[in-house]
């Protein structure tokens, strides 16, 4: 089924913009099947080289913010939110498990956000100070 709707999409494609690489977007069950058939029969119009297969956008963001969160595990990054009161400690672990993607993207923004506010003011001081000629050290 999978290498049915590729050549038919290949089939679209090419009518549509000849020349064109298709370039299919799936789920975790479907980019499995299609690489392996990508990789057992390599002669075809439907090769890796003549053909795109890439996981879906909600994967791809999954695994990033679950890599981020293993480098934030153990950083006191839960303590954090919670004791500010923006979070409670079990939300706050579901945002480093990455349970809820569109609540750990949020959380993730608000910490950028937050981490952003200090360094601009530091760099407008020392920007202020280096035009004012005084000594930075």
């Amino acid at each position: 089924m999978v290498w049915h709707g590729m050549k038919v999409l290949r089939q679209a494609i090419s009518y549509l913009n000849p020349g064109q690489t298709p370039v299919m977007e799936a789920d975790q069950p479907l980019f499995t099947l299609a690489k392996k058939l990508q990789w057992k029969i390599p002669q075809t119009d439907q090769c890796e080289d003549f053909y795109l297969v890439t996981l879906e956008a909600m994967h791809t963001e999954k695994m990033l913010w679950s890599v981020s969160g293993d480098w934030l595990d153990g950083s006191e990054w839960t303590t954090a939110l919670t004791n500010s009161g923006i979070s409670s400690s079990g939300k706050a672990e579901s945002f480093i498990g990455v349970h809820y993607i569109c609540r750990t993207r949020y959380m993730h923004q608000m910490s950028v956000a937050a981490l952003y506010m200090p360094m601009k003011t530091a760099y407008e001081q020392y920007f202020d100070m280096a035009a004012a000629g005084k000594s930075l050290w």
